[in-house]
């Protein structure tokens, strides 16, 4: 494959990966019955049609809460890496804690 075409392919990939990384997922916290409540997680790009379908779909349900969950630097890393948790604190040494100085 030419040089070319493997750097195109390579940008497509990358793209699709930060793609991903960009999802936010969004919890909806909904009134079910007398005192109980329920909640729904939905994984999206786009948090305002989220909103909007969870809206329409509860009719007229009460929204007790709504929140936006984002991924960690940590999260994102593993996913970019391929590398678990445990992977990286074998390679620190066992380290944890996060002391920068030792």
């Amino acid at each position: 494959m030419p040089a070319d075409e493997q750097l195109d392919q390579a940008f497509l990939i990358g793209r699709a990966r930060l793609r991903q990384l960009q999802r936010v997922a969004v919890e909806f916290t909904l009134a079910d019955g007398e005192n109980g409540a329920t909640t729904r997680r939905v994984e999206t790009e786009d948090v305002e049609n989220a909103v909007q379908l969870v809206l329409a779909q509860t009719g007229r349900g009460r929204i007790l809460a709504v929140n936006t969950l984002r991924p960690t630097l940590e999260e994102v890393f593993i996913k970019l890496t391929g590398l678990s948790a445990e992977v990286m604190l074998v390679e620190k040494g066992g380290k944890g804690g996060g002391n920068a100085g030792g």
